[in-house]
């Protein structure tokens, strides 16, 4: 509300009272309670128990607060340590993904060689087989069963220490010794 503009009405306006007005102007004053009533004491001691309440309350919200910060900050540890562990995981799973399309790649390889390898061996059997000795030139039968018949003669061998023996450079010489040596002995 406004002061109205006009004197007289009923409210004077404050601003231009004299000294003379001012002693005739009462103004109203809030009721102010008894200071002998017994509540006062009640409000008191509530006011004092509100305001315990309230400091027990935001000591205990704060004590809270401080574990909850503490939790969360173990919380952001253990997921960086997750996210380190996850990308660790992730890269030693694609080197061993690698090393498995690797081993796949030289099984398939070894196969392939393994198939080769087992045509030819079959080819080489079918070819022995079918080509009979007779069909080799002479000097190469006679070297075959020269051969056969050295290596039979070998398997009847015992050493002998103290024999002569011939040490020429011409191989052939040094066989057809032998074979008189080994002939005497019989």
């Amino acid at each position: 509300m406004r002061s109205p503009t006009k004197t007289g009405g009923s409210q004077p306006d404050l601003t231009k009272l004299r000294d003379s007005e001012t002693k005739q102007t009462t103004v109203r004053k809030r009721k102010q309670p008894d200071t002998d009533c017994s509540c006062v004491k009640n409000i008191t001691d509530l006011k004092g128990d509100i305001t315990k309440l309230l400091n027990e309350f935001v000591q205990s919200q704060n004590a809270h607060m401080i574990l909850l910060r503490e939790d969360v900050v173990q919380i952001k540890t253990q997921m960086e340590n997750i996210r380190i562990t996850t990308e660790y995981l992730v890269t030693e799973h694609s080197k061993i993904l690698d090393e498995i399309n690797d081993l796949k790649m030289k099984k398939t390889l070894t196969e392939q060689k393994i198939k080769t390898l087992e045509n030819e061996i079959n080819t080489l059997k079918r070819e022995a087989c079918t080509e009979p000795i007779n069909s080799l030139p002479i000097n190469l039968r006679e070297n075959l069963l020269r051969e056969a018949n050295e290596r039979s003669n070998r398997e009847k061998n015992i050493i002998i220490v103290g024999v002569p023996e011939l040490h020429g450079s011409v191989r052939e010489e040094r066989r057809l010794h032998d074979e008189k040596g080994c002939l005497q002995y019989y």
